[in-house]
């Protein structure tokens, strides 16, 4: 039973949705659980799963109220038979950790790494650090993580095991190709930074657009791409419009097909202040795009600075525009990064090996029991 709170296709839903991809004709059955709550029903989530033969089982919340969702998941855990539950997220958590005593299931937590988003959301990530204690076995996308989480250390209980993606379909794309040039009226010829996220805080985009409007300032011929929406999006176009950028940065908003914008970039910047394993940063290397990003949480695990990619400081308009500079006016050590990059991610973000080290979680939960 995979238990997950995701509306669109963050991070964590593509690993859920590449470990199921993968079991389809294994001798497991795995059952995958969302949420619907006051009239939400993760329609971009809902619609990758269908778009990849998944089925989503909904628990329903009314309100505030989570025994119903307690009674729901039990009641579907004793339906299916369920020996392992994997949760991802705070409430998916609260689910496991009941499961794991109110039916005797074994409870993976999976942890994604904290995000500095707002009081609400760093208070959940302390609850739930709280209640990873008690798990059979808990995931971390990065070393760094080990650190940071009570009982971090002890490797028989706590694993790591990066984030991974597929080299042949890393992104997704629209089914008839767009052209993104002419979609959002850039001329041809003019080269076009990429930084793909959720509007919010700890991603860093306002991070970004102090330091683009220093490139913008020193080269012509740059656009930014800014792929993503969320409750940070009008403070950023007000960004914008006061650093002079309205006719250089382009707000593409949500959008399911990602890899439409990535493809076209020159280069992808990953502004974040806080992060787990990006899988932007696997998605860019995967299409042979040079890649900036801050060195947060487990970005250094996947960017080496100077061999694959470059790593600066989080906060740091400055380095991170010498840093965009640097690589954009380095014909050749762009195409450096993109060749080395393509080669760590098959030696090291395997989706074979991934889920080869999930699989060996569970086969030995399951003979301890």
């Amino acid at each position: 039973m995979i238990i997950i709170a995701a509306e669109t296709v963050t991070g964590p839903a593509k690993g859920v949705f590449q470990l199921l991809e993968s079991q389809k004709t294994g001798d497991t059955s795995f059952f995958l659980f969302n949420f619907k709550i006051n009239g939400f029903e993760g329609v971009p989530f809902e619609r990758e799963a269908k778009r990849r033969g998944i089925e989503v089982h909904w628990l329903e919340q009314k309100g505030r109220h989570y025994y119903s969702l307690l009674r729901q998941s039990k009641k579907n855990a004793l339906e299916h038979r369920i020996n392992i539950v994997q949760t991802h997220g705070y409430k998916p958590s609260v689910i496991g950790l009941y499961l794991k005593y109110a039916i005797g299931a074994n409870w993976v937590c999976f942890l994604h790494g904290t995000t500095v988003e707002d009081l609400k959301a760093r208070i959940y990530h302390r609850i739930e650090g709280l209640f990873q204690v008690l798990a059979d076995r808990v995931v971390l996308v990065c070393e760094s993580q080990r650190r940071r989480i009570i009982g971090g250390m002890n490797r028989t209980r706590v694993h790591v095991i990066h984030n991974a993606v597929d080299l042949e379909h890393p992104v997704t794309f629209s089914q008839e190709p767009r052209h993104v040039r002419n979609l959002l009226g850039i001329q041809e010829g003019k080269r076009l930074i990429a930084v793909v996220g959720r509007f919010s805080h700890e991603k860093g985009f306002d991070v970004f657009l102090a330091a683009f409007s220093r490139v913008a300032a020193a080269l012509n011929g740059v656009d930014a791409l800014l792929v993503g929406d969320g409750k940070e999006r009008d403070n950023l176009r007000n960004q914008a419009r006061r650093l002079g950028l309205e006719r250089r940065v382009h707000f593409v908003g949500h959008t399911d097909t990602p890899g439409d914008f990535m493809a076209e970039a020159d280069l992808v910047v990953i502004p974040s202040r806080s992060e787990g394993i990006p899988n932007v940063a696997l998605e860019a290397l995967a299409l042979s795009k040079p890649v900036i990003a801050t060195a947060v949480g487990g970005t250094p695990e996947v960017i080496e600075h100077g061999r694959n990619g470059l790593l600066v400081p989080p906060e740091d308009p400055q380095a991170l525009s010498a840093g965009i500079l640097r690589v954009l006016t380095d014909p050749r050590l762009s195409k450096g990064f993109a060749s080395e990059g393509l080669r760590r991610l098959r030696h090291s973000f395997s989706p074979t090996s991934r889920i080869e080290k999930i699989l060996t979680i569970y086969e030995t939960l399951l003979k301890d029991r």
